[in-house]
């Protein structure tokens, strides 16, 4: 079918190609090297595949009315004397004789990767036909270009095609042919717009009209194929293909023609068309495949010194590495030297990670960002906290939601004191909320210790399977450790949650709570002297801070001045909440040995117990001096109080006069009275 071109280097260069891509397909190997080919690239339904059919001269590419390819397919071309067959890539043992097998094979390689029949996908069919009707040439068989998914196809099937076709196409090494209907306009041919996305020269394309039988009465497409419309630097080659749409002289449609008919239907075509009579030996099948074969040989030369280099620095890469492996101290061909291998990779993994982990060992790169495990301990010492920080319940809306579960227990009832259910339904609420942000700390973590794992596993790269399969287990176990993690996690936050210990002082709220915030107030009555406020006695200098006092208990109550003077139970508990709270608004001062008893005299004088951690931490700018920033700690105390102490520095005054360092105590939001003294630490 084929003549044999002139190119005497043809022989040797295109089969030397084909077998360096066989190399590397049975290696397994990641291709690196940009290997010249000829990428076929049309819409769907373009003709592409039967213009490789009638290269080949063979039927055996699947057909159908829809997207039949589905991966692509890397056909090579081998001009064999003798018997003709078919060799798959997957399957290098076994020869296709009949084409129906090669076309069931295909089919049935594809279905094992592309499982939804809509789909695509990137991974190539190696096929290679030996035959003595063929010319040396390869080709590889792109999916067909779409406009808009159809009917049950992925919604990402336009970028997912594209994205196939642009692999390949962007290898400089590749040449692009183009298949276009002659039907369309060519300056909107799918073809070539993505040709010239990736080749804005045209040097690289060669454009393929078909279907110049099929255009209408009055219509061709002689200037295209003079190269006057759309320049391509290799010019177009039209060609006419079989299909089932032709009429016979009845006007009734034909039975499809075989290839050799198909064959001679083009050659009688172009000899009886007046448009194409005079560029009828440059038009065809045939003409195509040997120009394939002529621009594809003479473009591998013109690749072959660039190739070469890569290929000589590619090997010295590997003999290299494989000169490594022998210098290695845990490469030994005696008896045991693999098992001694092992034993030496596994002590560097733990040894490198346990130094991660433990930080001692420092490098260039730990002096730039945190690594390791400082990244862990950074994320409980600032993550963790920030991450807790923003499931806290703001005071107002813990007061509100307090008030209306309240209301909602006792229904039409009034009452003295908080209900338990109230109060434990709010906390068992808030407690709930932590168990996000500890998954989301546990998520973290294993993130780190992942990160960690890779990095650790990196002196195993000379052994890749081993690395891989290293990697795979250690994920897999800290894996298992994650999920054992949450189920503790859960499982503490569901104790904390199963039970509510209302005898605690902090619910001072409930009934149970009442006879020791009784205690506390009786024990420092006297202290208070009978309802003093700021260590004074009511008088008109602060009968409105008293007043100001009595509104706010009312407000955080949701009472009113009439309930309260109507009802005696109610005027006792409004009683006894002023009482406890102006115990802890003198302006006392104490004098300590250190800071570390005035900041215990600060919590002992404002019902705080000295264990209780601050609910809050914070700087706050220095009036004297905006620079300098003063650590401040807010607490609730026993009595619900919302407490702050802040760490003053020591000051002088225009005046002359001056103030050592000391804590400040109060009530949050408002001036902090008290002052817990203790002396200035000086060094040597």
């Amino acid at each position: 079918m084929a003549t044999q071109a002139g190119n005497p280097n043809m022989e040797l260069l295109i089969p030397m190609i084909n077998q360096l891509q066989h190399i590397f397909t049975t290696a397994n190997a990641k291709l690196t090297l940009t290997l010249p080919q000829i990428a076929v690239v049309g819409a769907q339904s373009a003709g592409k595949s039967s213009v490789l059919e009638n290269i080949v001269g063979r039927d055996f590419l699947p057909r159908g009315g829809s997207m039949v390819t589905k991966r692509p397919l890397v056909l090579q071309l081998i001009s064999s004397p003798g018997q003709e067959y078919a060799v798959f890539g997957h399957k290098p043992q076994q020869r296709y004789i009949n084409y129906a097998d090669v076309r069931a094979e295909i089919e049935n390689d594809t279905k094992s990767v592309v499982r939804d029949d809509m789909g695509v996908s990137n991974l190539p069919i190696n096929l290679t036909i030996y035959s003595p009707h063929v010319v040396n040439l390869t080709l590889v068989d792109l999916p067909g270009m779409v406009k808009v998914p159809s009917q049950g196809q992925p919604a990402d099937i336009v970028k997912k095609i594209d994205d196939i076709i642009i692999e390949y196409i962007s290898n400089e090494n590749c040449l692009i042919l183009a298949v276009t209907p002659a039907n369309i306009d060519i300056v909107t041919s799918d073809a070539l717009v993505m040709a010239r996305s990736r080749d804005p020269l045209g040097k690289r394309t060669i454009g393929v009209l078909t279907k110049l039988d099929m255009m209408g009465k009055g219509h061709d497409a002689r200037e295209v194929l003079l190269n006057k419309v759309v320049v391509l630097e290799r010019g177009f080659i039209g060609v006419v293909l079989r299909g089932p749409q032709r009429l016979d002289e009845h006007g009734r449609p034909s039975k499809e023609l075989d290839i050799p008919g198909a064959l001679e239907h083009e050659r009688q075509f172009f000899a009886s068309n007046p448009s194409y009579r005079d560029i009828g030996d440059r038009m065809g099948v045939p003409y195509l495949q040997r120009t394939l074969s002529l621009q594809l040989t003479e473009h591998i030369l013109k690749c072959l010194p660039d190739l070469k280099r890569d290929l000589q620095a590619r090997h010295r890469d590997l003999a290299r590495e494989v000169a490594e492996y022998k210098a290695s101290s845990m490469f030994d061909v005696s008896g045991g030297g693999d098992t001694k291998a092992l034993v030496g990779l596994s002590h560097e993994l733990r040894e490198d990670f346990d130094t991660a982990l433990q930080g001692n060992n420092l490098k260039e790169a730990d002096l730039k960002t945190l690594t390791g495990g400082a990244r862990i301990a950074n994320i409980f010492r600032e993550r963790f906290p920030f991450e807790l920080i923003k499931v806290e319940l703001q005071d107002k809306d813990m007061r509100n939601q307090t008030v209306v579960a309240i209301r909602n227990i006792r229904g039409f009832r009034s009452g003295l004191f908080t209900p338990d259910e109230a109060f434990e339904y709010i906390v068992k609420t808030q407690i709930a909320k932590f168990e996000e942000p500890i998954f989301k700390c546990v998520d973290m973590v294993t993130s780190e210790l992942l990160s960690i794992v890779h990095e650790a596993t990196s002196k195993m790269k000379r052994y890749p399977l081993l690395r891989q399969a290293t990697e795979e287990l250690l994920t897999q176990y800290l894996r298992e450790r994650e999920v054992a993690t949450k189920h503790a996690c859960n499982a503490y936050v569901q104790t904390q949650i199963a039970y509510i210990n209302t005898n605690n002082e902090d619910f001072i709220g409930f009934a149970s709570g009442t006879p020791s915030l009784q205690r506390h107030n009786d024990n420092n009555y006297s202290q208070a002297n009978d309802l003093s406020f700021v260590g004074k006695e009511p008088n008109e200098d602060n009968l409105e801070d008293h007043a100001n006092l009595l509104s706010s208990i009312l407000a955080e109550n949701n009472l009113s001045e009439e309930v309260v003077n109507e009802d005696q139970d109610q005027k006792e508990f409004v009683h006894r909440q002023r009482r406890a709270a102006i115990t802890f608004n003198g302006g006392r001062s104490t004098n300590s040995n250190s800071a570390r008893e005035a900041f215990r005299n600060a919590k002992d004088q404002n019902g705080i117990g000295r264990s209780q951690s601050p609910t809050r931490q914070y700087y706050i700018p220095d009036k004297h001096n905006p620079n300098q920033g003063l650590r401040q700690y807010d607490f609730i105390n026993h009595y619900g109080q919302k407490i702050s102490i802040r760490k003053d520095i020591p000051i002088k005054y225009p005046d002359g006069g001056q103030q050592g360092p000391h804590y400040n105590a109060g009530p949050s939001g408002g001036k902090l009275r008290q002052h817990h003294n203790f002396p200035l630490r000086r060094n040597g």
